[in-house]
C-alpha cells in the first residue's frame, strides 16, 4: 500500500503495514464492492454502436470478435468510451 507521496518503498516494513492498517480502516474491503453508475452514465453498447457507424462495417465482426477474446483487446476496443468518461472525471 502507497503512502500519500508515493514513498513507501523507502520505509521499514513495520512503516508499510501501519500505512497499510491505516488505508484499511479509510477504506474497508467490503467498500470496494459498492458501486453503482452515474446517472448520467453513457452506455458502453452504445458507444461501440456509435463508433461502429464510423468504420467499415464489413470488419465490425472482426473487431468486436477480437474484443471479446482477449480483455486486453476489449479496453484497447474501448478507448473512445474511456477517453469519454476519463473526460468528465477530475480523479478516479
Amino acid at each position: 500500500m502507497a503512502d500519500m507521496d508515493g514513498s513507501s518503498h523507502h520505509r521499514r516494513l513495520d512503516e508499510r503495514r501501519d500505512i497499510g492498517i491505516e488505508w484499511r480502516r479509510k477504506v474497508p474491503l467490503d467498500a470496494h464492492a459498492q458501486w453503482a453508475p452515474s446517472p448520467n452514465r453513457i452506455d458502453p453498447v452504445d458507444v461501440l454502436i456509435a463508433q461502429g457507424r464510423e468504420r467499415i462495417p464489413e470488419l465490425l465482426p472482426e473487431r468486436y470478435a477480437r474484443m471479446k477474446a482477449d480483455p486486453f483487446a476489449f479496453l484497447r476496443g474501448i478507448l473512445g468510451l474511456m477517453k469519454r468518461r476519463k473526460a468528465r472525471r477530475c480523479s478516479t
